[in-house]
């Protein structure tokens, strides 16, 4: 339990960090007029790593062959 305990909370730690960083990204562009695609252009350089990366991690190389 102590493990999961400081895994979780590092986890919340380095989420928070990054939720700091694309806010205060964002905050910085709002300044600069007509900026307004590049706002979008950070919150999309923000998540569309996780995306491309959490829909092939998912899939498991021995689920897929188990099941022939």
């Amino acid at each position: 339990m102590p493990t999961f305990r400081a895994l979780w909370i590092a986890m919340l730690v380095s989420n928070s960090g990054t939720w700091m960083q694309t806010v205060g990204a964002q905050w910085l562009l709002v300044s600069i007029p007509g900026a307004d695609i590049l706002v979008a252009l950070v919150q999309t350089a923000t998540t569309l790593p996780v995306l491309l990366l959490a829909l092939p991690a998912g899939r498991s190389p021995i689920s897929s062959t188990a099941a022939t």
